[in-house]
């Protein structure tokens, strides 16, 4: 926390002038890597401290919920979308609203922060403890309150009702009823509760309040653990709003060994713009680094490649500089195996010493030998009077300058199977306008959670390449069952195929190509999402087109007219507009690409002149 700023208040701005280097991550493994990009950051930053802009984190110019602590789940990102968060305490009601139960108050939480006078009270007395969540019990803080204010309970008293709540025991809540409506009054006639009755609430009043609280009770959350989980949350979102880069580096380096959600942050950082540099023997670190404001992957992240084992390799480097070509490498790496130097190779680790994968490839074995042979020689001192002097000499392989290279699939095959990713491209980029007309993700899909856009059994369609498929007799031996995960560039879903579908189409479960599946979403609590895919055929490109809008004196009054004639007929087609004023062509922004319609040229041509709508197709 910055000198002279204040504790966070629940009415609180979100943007508070901290200190960014005192910040924790508890969302991230790696604070310290965190904490040293950071440093590199404010060092570059002019006078090395942390520009602080007017825009939120969690606004509409932020990058989205992605890799918020306690936020990036497809149901809470959707709920945050809807809430608008703009104070602390915000955050922490969502936090403790995102959970079953608690959850079923959300509408009406919206509903109140929306309209502040659609907030109904069952009794006055319980403004002051409602008011900041829109008369919506969120906390067992506030039961523990409105027993106290409500029915005169004492704190320890009310504090026994909080420990019922949080071990569920709704035997010891029913009993509490009557004591919370009636009051006790001991043998001597001394009330030691006077009861929400003797304090003027209604008795009917009394009994809903009452219900509420046990419906509540089933899933309580402690307000001072969805606080301590929103600092965090916000803090995460704080250094990824001003620290894009750094923040999504050390979050991806918290996952390593996990490709699914590496690949998940990566895609996410593409879209966000950021470039994401290849692994390389003389630039990589173990981890995930920064590197001119791009993320270098990491050499320990690469199937078959230990983190220590590349860290002795990367001590070399340090020491005696980089690595000259695969020779000079395995002659200064002697631990390296043929699976380690594989992986590597694969995963374009030496691209930067001028040899392609396939030449690395075919001689890979043959440079390991002699790498070796030339080590025992050395070590042996069987060497000549010349090779004496020329001993600090590196070893060198024979590179040829120019030799074929695998094609553009087999890399990316080769990096998937290294990397569990792909880095230099994917199967899917050339399908990425199909991929957008379609509309949703196998990320989204793999994250429902029932809660969200998508129920059980709702029929969804998706577009992917179908990988680990496998097929396996049905129970009464009628046919095969085939599963697998459908994978997009977004991440992957569990699939299932009855024996009819998969029969019917077994070349392309089997095959490698692109698919587009239809089925319905299974979502079960001890599964992961599933499609039982009942309809597969392969993906196919659309054509596409460029819708192009002339306006001149006669219909330049109806511009504003046309955009929202546009906005009805959302799709992939680009639009351009043109005025006859100054001869200008401009390219519409992407949000206003239409679909191919015939009603869309139809309306556009009544509306500006059909002389100043034409459909062009793209070449």
């Amino acid at each position: 926390q910055a000198p002279g700023v204040g504790s966070l208040h629940h009415r609180d701005p979100l943007i508070r002038p901290q200190a960014p280097g005192q910040l924790a991550v508890a969302h991230v493994d790696g604070i310290d890597f965190f904490r040293s990009l950071l440093k590199q950051a404010i060092r570059k930053s002019a006078g090395g401290s942390a520009a602080i802009q007017a825009d939120l984190p969690f606004g509409r110019n932020a990058k989205g919920v992605q890799g918020l602590f306690q936020l990036e789940s497809a149901g809470m990102t959707n709920f945050m979308m809807q809430m608008k968060p703009d104070c602390f305490e915000d955050i922490i009601a969502g936090i403790a609203l995102f959970r079953p139960g608690p959850m079923e108050q959300i509408p009406r939480y919206l509903a109140g922060k929306q309209d502040a006078s659609s907030v109904v009270y069952e009794d006055e007395k319980l403004r002051h403890i409602l008011d900041t969540t829109y008369g919506c019990m969120v906390y067992q803080e506030q039961v523990m309150q409105i027993v106290r204010d409500l029915a005169g309970y004492s704190y320890g008293r009310s504090d026994l009702i909080r420990r019922a709540m949080s071990k569920k025991k709704h035997d010891v809540m029913e009993k509490e009823r009557v004591n919370f409506i009636e009051g006790i009054v001991e043998e001597d006639g001394t009330v030691s509760v006077p009861g929400a009755v003797r304090n003027g609430v209604p008795r009917e009043v009394a009994n809903r309040i009452f219900d509420e609280m046990m419906d509540f009770a089933s899933y309580a959350f402690n307000k001072a653990h969805a606080a301590c989980y929103a600092v965090v949350a916000y803090r995460t979102a704080y250094l990824k709003y001003y620290y894009p880069v750094e923040m999504m580096t050390a979050l991806i380096n918290s996952y390593i060994g996990s490709s699914e959600k590496i690949a998940d942050y990566i895609y996410y950082c593409r879209k966000c713009g950021f470039t994401i540099l290849p692994p390389d023997i003389n630039r990589s670190e173990p981890r995930f680094t920064v590197e001119n404001g791009a993320i270098r992957f990491g050499l320990a992240a690469i199937r078959n490649v230990g983190e220590d084992a590349m860290r002795e390799i990367l001590a070399e480097r340090k020491a005696n500089g980089d690595f000259k070509d695969i020779g000079d490498f395995l002659m200064r790496a002697p631990n390296v195996n043929k699976r380690m130097a594989e992986g590597l190779i694969k995963a374009g680790c030496f691209a930067g010493t001028g040899a392609t994968r396939l030449w690395l490839i075919e001689h890979y074995e043959q440079e390991m030998n002699a790498a070796a042979a030339e080590r025992k020689r050395r070590e042996s001192g069987q060497l000549s009077l010349f090779e004496m002097l020329a001993e600090d000499e590196p070893y060198r392989s024979t590179v040829p300058e120019h030799h074929n290279e695998y094609p553009v699939d087999e890399l990316l095959s080769m990096e998937k199977e290294s990397l569990g990713i792909y880095i230099s491209g994917h199967p899917l980029m050339e399908y990425e306008a199909e991929l957008r007309l379609i509309g949703v993700t196998a990320k989204e899909l793999s994250e429902q959670d029932g809660h969200g856009k998508y129920r059980d059994n709702d029929r969804v369609t998706l577009a992917g390449l179908l990988e680990n498929v496998r097929t396996r007799p049905t129970k009464s031996n009628n046919g095969l069952m085939c599963y697998g995960v459908v994978e997009d560039m977004t991440g992957q879903i569990e699939f299932a195929a009855f024996p009819t579908v998969y029969s019917k189409s077994t070349s392309l479960f089997n095959g490698t190509a692109p698919v587009r599946v239809t089925g319905r979403l299974s979502m079960r609590e001890d599964k992961a999402n599933t499609i039982m895919i009942d309809e597969i055929t392969p993906l196919e490109k659309v054509e596409r087109y460029r819708l192009y809008l002339r306006f001149n004196d006669q219909n330049r009054d109806k511009r504003q007219h046309a955009v929202n004639v546009l906005r009805r007929y959302p799709g992939e087609h680009e639009v351009v507009f043109y005025d006859t004023a100054d001869g200008k062509q401009q390219l519409a922004p992407r949000e206003l690409c239409v679909s191919g319609a015939a009603a869309l040229t139809e309306v556009l041509g009544n509306l500006l002149g059909e002389q100043n709508v034409k459909l062009v197709k793209q070449k």
